[in-house]
């Protein structure tokens, strides 16, 4: 019998936990658009939950110079991480770290892979989420309950 990966214990996990799309897209509108600037979590859920969303903007069958990397992640910043506090080479960094990206050993090439030991999963639901499309979504319900709230807007 296989044992658990080493970080399933240090989260006190014996199995990876499923992350739903509405779980996934609850809590990407709560850190991206609700939350007011945060820095990246250090909750291991919501960590996972960014890190996803960053690497879905990459083909996973493509290889990645640095500055092929840098400019999705700058990207993936102004799209959906706005509001996090983080720049493109601390998150290429976590998501090398974390398993999410494989660096060459000369730091020459970049590519997805997905075979770290993860303590959570996504099911196959979430790939079908459109980042873009709720965080937008959201932002314009927030001005709208804004100016439905300013003073003197209201007859």
């Amino acid at each position: 019998m296989n044992d658990p990966p080493l970080a399933w214990y240090y989260l006190g996990m014996t199995t990876p936990v499923l992350i739903d799309a509405t779980t996934y897209s609850r809590r990407l509108i709560a850190l991206c658009v609700k939350s007011g600037y945060i820095p990246f979590p250090t909750r291991a859920a919501d960590r996972a939950i960014l890190q996803k969303s960053a690497i879905r903007y990459f083909d996973p069958d493509a290889r990645y110079s640095q500055k092929g990397v840098d400019t999705i992640l700058k990207q993936w910043i102004q799209e959906i991480g706005r509001k996090v506090r983080v720049d493109h080479v601390t998150l290429r960094r976590l998501l090398v770290d974390d398993g999410y990206l494989e660096r060459r050993p000369d730091g020459a090439r970049y590519r997805v892979t997905l075979s770290g030991p993860f303590a959570f999963q996504f099911s196959p639901d979430v790939d079908a989420v459109d980042d873009k499309a709720i965080i937008a979504m959201e932002a314009t319900a927030i001005q709208a309950r804004r100016r439905a709230h300013a003073p003197g807007l209201n007859p």
